[in-house]
C-alpha cells in the first residue's frame, strides 16, 4: 500500500466514512482527482479493506466530442481497476432550461441522482467522490464571498448520506504527483479555466494571491475553518430545534395554513436562534429557501412593533401586536384554499413541519442493528428502497399502495375506511412517497410493501412525527 493510500485510509477511519469491507462505487469524471481516487481505492481493495464494485461516469453532453472522449477514458480506467463502468448520457442544458436552474445546479442534481441509481444497482454501501482539501478551501472562500454563517461554512461534508469523500484531507498536488509517479494520465476539462464562473476565478486568481501572501498553509487554514464551523453548526442546529419547540405556539388554517410564533418567547432567544427560528418558519411557507436578507427584514419588521403584512418569497408574514404573535403563511392565491393540494419535499436526513397535518416529521439514518421498533408514529424503512428524498403530500382520491405482502394493491380510501378515519380528516393525513411517486408510508397507519426491512437490509430510514408546537 502506498503512503497516499494509507493517508486516505486514515481519513476513512477517522471520519467514519465507511466500514471495512464496504461495497464502494467510485464516481469518475476523468480528471486527476477522480482518477487518483479510483486507483487509491483499488489499492485498498487489493488489501481487503474495501470491496470495489464499479466505477460510474455521467456524460453531461455539454462539451461535444470532449465529453465522449472523457467517457472512453473512464471505460479504460475501469478496465485497469478490474471493474466495470456504469455510464449514462443526459442533456444537462435541456434539464437546466426546463427546471429554470443554472447549468451547475442541474448537472449536480443529475449527477447525484445517477450515482444513487448506480449504487442501488450495484448493491453498494457508498459512492466515493473525489473532492479534495483544495476543493474544501475553495468552497469555504466561495461561501465567504457570497455571505454565510456556520451552516454555509461547513462547506463540503466528508459524508452526506451514502456519498463519501475519502480525499477530503488530501491535496490536489499530492494526487497529481501520485499519478505521475505511476505513469498515469488524466483528462483536462477546459471549462475549469472559464473565468466567468466564480469558483474558477477564485481558484485561479484569488487563491494564488492568498498563497503567495500567507503561504501554502492557507489552504489548510480554510479547510480547518469548515471543520470548526461544522461542530458549531451541529450545536446551533440542536439549540434551534429546542427553540422552535418554545416559540411555535400553534398552527391555524382558517385562511390557509400558517404557523404562529409567540413573539415574547422569540424575543427571549439569543439573536442567533431568533434568526434560525424565523428562517425555518419562512421556509415552511416558501417554495424557495429564504436568504439572510429575508430573515433580517422579518426581524426588523418585528422590531418596529406595528401590525402589518410583509411579503417574502412564496409567502407572507403577518404581525399582530395585540395577540403577540407572528404568523407566516403561504401567499394568498385566488380562490379558496384546498387541503388536498399541499406537498413538501423531505431530505434524508431531514425534518419539516407539515402545518396542514399539525405535525413535525423527521427522517433519520441508522444502521439496521441500532434501529428501534416501529410504532404508530414511527416507521422503519429499507434505505436503498426509499432513496435520498421523500415527498410528503395530501391524500388524493385514487391513491393506491402496494400491500406489505407484496401481492396486490389497496386503495388508500379503503385503508381509511378500515381504520375509521373520518372523511373530513383524510386530506390531513400525510402520504409519504418516494421521489418517483410510489407511496411509502401512510403516516400513522401503514407502511407500503417493498419498503420494509428485510434480512438483507443494512441501513434504514427512521421516519417519525410529533405534534407541531406541542399541541
Amino acid at each position: 500500500m502506498t503512503s497516499l493510500a494509507g493517508q486516505m485510509l486514515a481519513t476513512i477511519r477517522r471520519r467514519a466514512l465507511c466500514l471495512d469491507g464496504a461495497r464502494v462505487v467510485v464516481a469518475v469524471s476523468g480528471g486527476s482527482d477522480s482518477v487518483a481516487l479510483a486507483l487509491l481505492l483499488t489499492e485498498l481493495a487489493a488489501g481487503g479493506v474495501v470491496h470495489l464494485v464499479g466505477l460510474a461516469h455521467l456524460n453531461h453532453g455539454l462539451r461535444g466530442a470532449d465529453s465522449d472522449r472523457d467517457a472512453e477514458f473512464c471505460a479504460r480506467l475501469a478496465e485497469d481497476c478490474g471493474v466495470s463502468l456504469d455510464v449514462e448520457h443526459c442533456d444537462v442544458a435541456a434539464i437546466a432550461a426546463g427546471r429554470r436552474r443554472s447549468l451547475e445546479e442541474a448537472a449536480r442534481e443529475a449527477r447525484y441522482a445517477f450515482l444513487e441509481r448506480v449504487r442501488q444497482r450495484r448493491q453498494a454501501d457508498v459512492v466515493a467522490v473525489g473532492h479534495t482539501r483544495d476543493d474544501q478551501a475553495e468552497t469555504v472562500l466561495l461561501r465567504l464571498v457570497r455571505g454565510a454563517g456556520s451552516r454555509g461554512l461547513t462547506a463540503i461534508h466528508p459524508r452526506r448520506q451514502q456519498v463519501i469523500r475519502p480525499l477530503i484531507d488530501l491535496r490536489r498536488a499530492d494526487l497529481m504527483s501520485y499519478l505521475e509517479s505511476h505513469g498515469r494520465t488524466w483528462m483536462v476539462d477546459d471549462s475549469n479555466q472559464d473565468r466567468r464562473r466564480r469558483r474558477n476565478r477564485l481558484r485561479h486568481d484569488v487563491l494564488p494571491v492568498l498563497v503567495a501572501s500567507e503561504g501554502d498553509s492557507v489552504i489548510d487554514v480554510l479547510a480547518r475553518t469548515a471543520e470548526i464551523a461544522g461542530a458549531d453548526e451541529a450545536l446551533l442546529a440542536a439549540l434551534a430545534r429546542d427553540a422552535r419547540a418554545r416559540v411555535v405556539c400553534d398552527v391555524v388554517c382558517d385562511d390557509g395554513p400558517a404557523l404562529r410564533l409567540n413573539l415574547a418567547a422569540l424575543a427571549e432567544e439569543p439573536l442567533a436562534l431568533q434568526r434560525r427560528v424565523v428562517q425555518w418558519a419562512l421556509a415552511q411557507v416558501s417554495d424557495r429557501a429564504p436568504r439572510f436578507a429575508h430573515v433580517d427584514s422579518t426581524l426588523r419588521f418585528l422590531g418596529r412593533g406595528r401590525p402589518g403584512v410583509l411579503a417574502v418569497p412564496g409567502g407572507q408574514v403577518e404581525l399582530s401586536v395585540g395577540q403577540g404573535v407572528l404568523s407566516t403563511r403561504a401567499r394568498k392565491r385566488a380562490g379558496p384554499p384546498s387541503f388536498g393540494s399541499w406537498q413538501y419535499r423531505l431530505g434524508i436526513p431531514g425534518e419539516l413541519a407539515v402545518p396542514e397535518a399539525g405535525i413535525r416529521l423527521r427522517a433519520l439514518l441508522s444502521p439496521v442493528e441500532l434501529a428501534g421498533p416501529a410504532g404508530e408514529r414511527v416507521a422503519v424503512l429499507d434505505l436503498p428502497a426509499v432513496g435520498d428524498d421523500l415527498v410528503v403530500r395530501a391524500w388524493q382520491p385514487g391513491d393506491r399502495m402496494r400491500l406489505p405482502s407484496g401481492s396486490g394493491r389497496k386503495k388508500i380510501q379503503d385503508l381509511f375506511v378500515d381504520r375509521k378515519v373520518p372523511r373530513a380528516d383524510r386530506h390531513r393525513v400525510p402520504i409519504v412517497t418516494s421521489a418517483d411517486g410510489r407511496i411509502v408510508w401512510v403516516a400513522g397507519h401503514a407502511v407500503a410493501g417493498g419498503f420494509g426491512v428485510t434480512d438483507a437490509t443494512k441501513s434504514v430510514v427512521i421516519l417519525s412525527f410529533e405534534p407541531l408546537g406541542g399541541n
